[in-house]
């Protein structure tokens, strides 16, 4: 018999000594050898993506924390694979829908397969819920079967009975917009005072795209996008408009009041910025109250002043009527989503302040008043 050198021997205690610990470790452990490994859901063919039972982005509280998680992450995923696989958008289990997480979804759907087309990807599919009339009738009248075919070319708001959501790049449906208001909602007794507060609401949150939203996009309008939703509900109006740009959290601090409406709304974090880098402050350069303050008290400067450095008179105003509007109107409220931040207008005392859980790219306004 071959006799083992020393080292060899030491190597096959070593071996030996592994193997019995392994097997003390393993002793006793359950195995389930017929479990199937989890697999990526699918729908002939196509990749699954879910949309949760309560599509809604209203949150804030602990109640409508898990929608609200649920539904960005289902927007996310619409612009993560769309693009490059082809998906099965599944509405099946959808019981309820609202309104500014409907338009956030439908500009996601239009931007995810502007570049599946670029990509030459296959074309993905919605499947719409059959056991909720309500939320399939919705989803269809808002053009969402449409909008994933790209088969809607030219809005014509005045012949229809319920406004689609809108989608341009340019102003040219604002005043088509307005007198839908005027005529279809307000069955043409819309007083001018309102109209016109509509009006610079409408303008000015679709030139803020332009002047704010796509800081680089080269001053093309095929890359300067907005959507709008207009809906009535009992006897109220709501009014969102969407862009999918850089947001006001980024936006704010390139403005020249900046400062003063942080010296004013937030002074103790202007009180440690003078003290940490009174420089900062001499130059009217403040980027670090990106890390001081949250995006939702970001979205709350942007709405300090009422004109801000365009150097246009009337600009800012709108927001100013808007909420003024709400104000007056019971129930009402103004809401502005942007990035991770949440601003909810209830009247000049009473506004709140949340911290999204996930980010939703772009700005979205809402409104909502009483139709009198």
């Amino acid at each position: 018999m071959k006799l083992l050198k020393t080292e060899q021997k030491l190597t096959l205690i070593k071996a030996s000594t592994r193997r019995h610990l392994t097997a003390l470790k393993r002793k006793n452990k359950k195995y389930f050898l017929d479990k199937k490994p989890n697999q990526e859901k699918s729908f002939l063919g196509y990749k699954s993506i879910p949309a949760p039972e309560k599509l809604c982005i209203y949150g804030g509280d602990e109640q409508s924390a898990d929608a609200l998680t649920r539904t960005l992450r289902f927007i996310q995923d619409i612009k993560k694979y769309i693009p490059f696989q082809p998906c099965s958008i599944d509405f099946s289990e959808t019981k309820q829908v609202t309104g500014a997480a409907l338009i956030a979804t439908y500009a996601a759907l239009e931007i995810a397969s502007e570049k599946s087309r670029y990509n030459n990807t296959r074309q993905s599919i919605i499947r719409l819920p059959s056991s909720s009339d309500t939320v399939r009738s919705t989803l269809c009248r808002l053009n969402f079967p449409k909008v994933i075919k790209s088969r809607i070319s030219k809005y014509t708001p005045k012949s229809y009975k319920h406004l689609p959501i809108v989608s341009s790049t340019k102003k040219d449906y604002m005043e088509d917009i307005l007198d839908y208001i005027r005529d279809k909602i307000y069955d043409g007794k819309l007083n001018p005072e309102t109209e016109h507060v509509f009006g610079d609401a409408v303008s000015e949150t679709i030139n803020n795209v332009n002047r704010h939203a796509y800081p680089d996009s080269n001053n093309t309008n095929q890359e300067r996008r907005w959507w709008l939703l207009c809906q009535v509900q009992g006897k109220q109006l709501y009014l969102a408009i969407y862009d999918n740009g850089v947001g006001i959290p980024k936006t704010v601090l390139r403005r020249t009041w900046v400062v003063d409406a942080l010296k004013t709304s937030y002074p103790e974090v202007y009180q440690e910025l003078i003290e940490k880098k009174p420089e900062l402050i001499s130059s009217g350069l403040l980027p670090t109250i990106r890390k001081d303050l949250k995006d939702s008290q970001l979205i709350h400067l942007s709405l300090q002043a009422d004109v801000t450095g365009t150097k246009e008179k009337k600009h800012g105003q709108g927001s100013k009527s808007i909420r003024a509007l709400v104000s007056e109107t019971e129930g009402g409220k103004l809401w502005i989503f942007s990035n991770n931040g949440l601003y909810k207008f209830y009247d000049t005392k009473h506004f709140e302040l949340f911290h999204l859980p996930k980010k939703l790219e772009g700005t979205l306004f809402q409104w909502n008043i009483e139709i009198k």
